[in-house]
């Protein structure tokens, strides 16, 4: 894409413009073409933005197959653990709602990006402070030097007035950095674990639900069985009859497992 393009020649200019500040050259020409080359690399990236509502629509396309194979791979791992307990039992529908899933895919994403947001932000503003850093060390040393008496009033003049120049325009870059610190890391982060918690809980909701279902099968088949045996039994007899456990005896008292 050309707006790719033209973010390689505003780095160029970023980096010519650096070298300049570290060569202690004049930074005049460097900071017009960094200006130049933002300015292009603005507003073809705005265009190339007013483009891509097919691309976008792909993109959703894309994250709608995803979460519907991910949503059936989350159902089928609650029917493994209810198959789990059936012995040759029918598997009881799982339900759990797929809108809540595509919420939690796009927050993982969003949580993501912000991180590495962050992390370049950080990397940033750390590589402009290494600079001032490195002005401040050379102003100290042109300060000792001449304090030992090794002086050239001219040449010192003008770099130390070169280095203040630049150690004023570092600073308004670095506190304009500081000041366009990515906000949403933890606003992205609570609201992953907020969907994550809500996911769990569905999860957990539908592996209740069906095992609710599972009991009550299991309980049908019991009845089923101990009639049949019943019926098998002679007339009078108990011997062959189904012996209820007393736990059972237990939870037939008061209904409640």
């Amino acid at each position: 894409m050309q707006s790719t393009r033209l973010k390689e020649l505003v780095t160029q200019a970023q980096q010519e413009l650096q070298a300049a500040l570290i060569a202690g050259q004049d930074t005049t020409d460097a900071r017009q073409r960094l200006k130049l080359a933002s300015e292009e690399h603005n507003r073809v990236t705005a265009l190339e933005a007013s483009q891509c509502d097919d691309e976008r629509k792909a993109e959703s396309t894309v994250l709608t197959d995803y979460v519907a194979d991910l949503h059936q791979q989350e159902v089928s791992d609650v029917g493994t653990a209810v198959a789990a307990l059936l012995h040759g039992l029918a598997v009881p529908e799982i339900t759990l709602p797929v809108h809540g899933l595509h919420a939690l895919v796009r927050a993982r994403t969003a949580h993501e990006a912000a991180t590495e947001e962050v992390a370049n932000h950080a990397e940033h503003v750390q590589g402009l402070e290494e600079r001032r850093n490195a002005l401040l060390e050379e102003q100290q040393q042109i300060i000792q030097r001449r304090a030992a008496g090794n002086r050239d009033d001219e040449a010192d003049g003008r770099r130390l007035a070169l280095i203040d120049a630049d150690l004023t325009g570092l600073a308004g870059i670095i506190d304009n950095a500081r000041s366009m610190a990515p906000q949403n890391h933890a606003s992205t982060l609570a609201e992953l674990q907020r969907l994550e918690q809500r996911w769990a809980q569905e999860k957990a909701e539908a592996l209740a639900s069906a095992l609710n279902v599972l009991v009550y099968q299991f309980e049908e088949r019991l009845i089923a069985t101990a009639t049949a045996l019943r019926k098998l039994t002679p007339v009078g007899g108990i011997g062959q009859r189904y012996r209820m456990d007393l736990r059972l005896a237990q939870v037939a008292h008061t209904r409640l497992f």
